[in-house]
């Protein structure tokens, strides 16, 4: 069931498509513990969402309202990481699941560069989803520091 729809609408309409997707395709059957929800989000935001690097040294924000409503009026949205991440979080929110934003960095010494999304399992672990990197639900690339953030 979607939550707090009132708070993002487009968001929460996203979410309620992946919701009626996620029960219409079957998907999830045989990934447990990840839902049909997760993969429908996963899917919708790999396929919907370009990514779009920000210029260098200016951080162009878009919320997840803002993403949603260009990918309900028919267009593909464009975002980076951090955009991309905050869509998913947000739509696993609604979709009543506790989201995680997980920072990544791929060189010793570097600052995070990448975030991406997960969602806390029934075990407490966080199962991670990074759609921009077109890494299958559940995996990541490879990394010399992860942090998780449980929201």
């Amino acid at each position: 069931m979607v939550h707090h729809a009132d708070r993002m609408p487009y968001v929460s309409t996203l979410a309620a498509i992946c919701q009626v997707r996620a029960v219409e395709s079957g998907l999830g059957d045989h990934h447990p513990p990840i839902t049909p929800e997760m993969l429908a989000v996963y899917d919708l935001i790999r396929h919907r969402v370009i990514f779009s690097r920000d210029p260098i040294g200016v951080e162009l924000p878009r919320s997840p309202d803002q993403l949603a409503a260009t990918i309900l009026d028919g267009y593909e949205a464009l975002g980076d990481c951090d955009c991309v991440a905050g869509l998913g979080a947000s739509m696993l929110r609604l979709l009543g699941e506790r989201p995680a934003l997980i920072v990544m960095g791929r060189r010793a010494g570097r600052p995070y560069e990448h975030i991406y999304y997960g969602a806390v399992g029934p075990d407490g672990r966080v199962i991670p989803f990074d759609p921009q990197e077109r890494v299958e639900p559940g995996r990541e690339v490879p990394a010399v520091r992860r942090k998780e953030y449980r929201l």
